[in-house]
């Protein structure tokens, strides 16, 4: 192996990917076909989180080394932390037809499928893994989510707790646990294995995450969605809309029999509420509490740049649809009622800042900026000459997102 390979390995090993490339680009200057220097580049590249180009640099690798199965992993893998799932399984499985007694085609396999909330294929491939390496770590991460998400509590701590048993001090395996013991209810239990987690490595993101998670679970309202947040994960894409449907239909079934009924007629006010009341909510409680946790100083720190981001554009939305109230109500105009089109807002604005893959970075991006310029322009019109249209418009497209931006919200 060459000098350069050997200086970037330990580069690499020691957290300096930037100062990896550069000796692995000065190495492919000499041997610009070299498998492995290729393979490693794509390492750095990933570490530094230049996806795009480490995409580039991993479609030369499989020219030049089609029939190893390293070359396809890496591709696959580069693909997945994308939100390209389709050509991740494509490469793992052409990973696995050329190393069919491999463990890590089946890892690859089994985190795409649960990342597409195929549980069921996510355990298979994660048991499939184990059967080749039983101490495979990841694979035995992967099986104790998969259990949890399929419904299978008991095999699923047992899973669990075995993982902890072959390797207590994996910090991605102490981040797994926390996520399944928050699933469960498990608060205490869950703070404790994210701390652990942090301890161990602390740039673990996925405990980092969930550790602030487990905070905002400390209030009972907020739990209450993070329990509804989780049962609807583990329904398939297709239940999950039959769901929000059936919710919206039965809402209006509900407020029709109210209205042709004249003795429950004061009630249809308080069911409009509380429908209103749970889709504000379910729509705004992540970045709600987020706020709540930038006023508490160990949240504030647990909490990464795009959740504080959100949080303050929901702070923004809701003192923009203060200071609009105040407005209208010393002028005595008849607009009041458009503060809700600017609270409304909120939930695009806030959703710029979630972690999105793939087009719906741009997607989500596009939306937000049509519906924020048609936002201006009919409050414009709406103070100038009373023009009320172009509000109305974009109360449509703002309500049409919530039930649209699903698609983008992933």
């Amino acid at each position: 192996m060459s000098a350069h390979f050997e200086r970037a390995e330990i580069l690499l090993q020691t957290g300096r990917p930037a100062d990896a490339e550069k000796e692995i680009r000065t190495g492919l200057a000499t041997t610009p076909q070299q498998p492995q220097l290729l393979h490693l580049l794509c390492r750095a590249l990933v570490d530094q989180q230049k996806l795009k180009e480490a995409a580039v640099v991993a479609d030369t690798l499989i020219g030049v080394a089609a029939g190893w199965p390293s070359a396809h992993l890496m591709r696959g893998a580069i693909a997945y932390e994308g939100g390209r799932h389709p050509q991740a399984r494509a490469d793992a499985t052409e990973a696995l037809r050329l190393a069919p007694n491999t463990v890590d085609p089946h890892r690859l396999l089994g985190w795409v499928a649960f990342a597409e909330g195929r549980w069921a294929e996510a355990l298979q491939e994660a048991e499939a893994g184990l059967a080749v390496d039983p101490e495979e770590t990841s694979c035995g991460n992967l099986r104790a989510l998969a259990l949890t998400r399929l419904g299978r509590k008991v095999d699923s701590r047992h899973a669990t707790d075995s993982a902890l048993r072959r390797d207590p001090t994996n910090a991605f395996t102490h981040a797994t646990a926390g996520w399944i013991k928050l699933e469960r209810g498990e608060k205490t239990a869950a703070l404790d294995h994210f701390y652990e987690a942090l301890r161990l490595d602390p740039t673990n993101e996925r405990a980092r995450a969930g550790l602030v998670e487990a905070l905002k679970a400390r209030n009972f309202l907020y739990r209450l969605l993070l329990t509804y947040s989780f049962w609807l994960t583990r329904l398939t894409p297709r239940s999950r809309w039959a769901v929000m449907l059936g919710g919206y239909f039965g809402y209006r079934l509900l407020l029709s029999f109210f209205e042709t009924t004249p003795a429950l007629q004061p009630y249809a006010g308080l069911v409009i509420s509380l429908w209103i009341s749970f889709v504000v909510f379910s729509w705004t409680g992540y970045d709600l509490f987020n706020l709540i946790l930038l006023f508490n100083r160990g949240g504030r720190h647990a909490l990464a740049a795009r959740q504080k981001y959100g949080a303050l554009a929901l702070a923004g939305c809701l003192m923009a649809a203060a200071a609009w109230l105040v407005w209208a109500y010393w002028v005595r105009s008849n607009a009041a009622l458009l503060a809700i089109a600017i609270l409304l807002f909120a939930f695009p604005l806030t959703r710029v800042f979630r972690k999105r893959t793939g087009w719906r970075v741009q997607a989500g991006y596009l939306v937000t900026a049509v519906l924020g310029v048609m936002l201006l322009v009919g409050l414009t019109m709406a103070i100038t000459s009373g023009n009320m249209v172009v509000v109305e418009f974009t109360l449509v497209g703002l309500i049409a997102y919530t039930w649209l931006g699903q698609l983008l919200n992933r």
